[in-house]
């Protein structure tokens, strides 16, 4: 014998009722989204762009556009990623020095990063738990 369901059975409307709210948060969270980052979190350097979100977070970013009528047009990828979805963020303390005409030092309380724009090389130094990379 074969049972069909209807909307006055309470177990059909708790699971649609529930699919609704479910949803309903998944598209608040959609419009909650703010990817573009504080532009005083930004650090550019060639084609490279480094924005800084926290003491020990950071994301790198190296644009592959190029415009043959103006080289320094430069553009980046500002969509959502699911590492890091809102890049508004309060701007962690930083600072960026300039070690010779192709290459900067970013330092933050947690770490230290190089990027010589010349060889695209891109050097971390973190002292609190003794790991580099790229320290050739």
């Amino acid at each position: 014998m074969r049972t069909h369901l209807s909307l006055s059975q309470p177990a059909y409307l708790m699971r649609a009722m529930r699919n609704v709210l479910i949803l309903a948060a998944l598209g608040c969270c959609a419009f909650a989204q703010n990817p573009v980052p504080d532009p005083s979190a930004v650090v550019l350097h060639g084609k490279l762009r480094v924005t800084v979100l926290s003491d020990s977070l950071v994301r790198i970013e190296a644009s592959n556009y190029t415009n043959a009528a103006n080289p320094n047009d430069i553009k980046f990828d500002d969509r959502a990623t699911l590492a890091m979805v809102n890049r508004d963020t309060p701007v962690p303390a930083y600072s960026v020095k300039k070690i010779n005409a192709t290459a900067i030092s970013i330092s933050l309380p947690a770490m230290e990063i190089v990027h010589n724009a010349v060889y695209p090389s891109i050097v971390a130094k973190c002292d609190s738990s003794g790991w580099s990379t790229n320290t050739d």
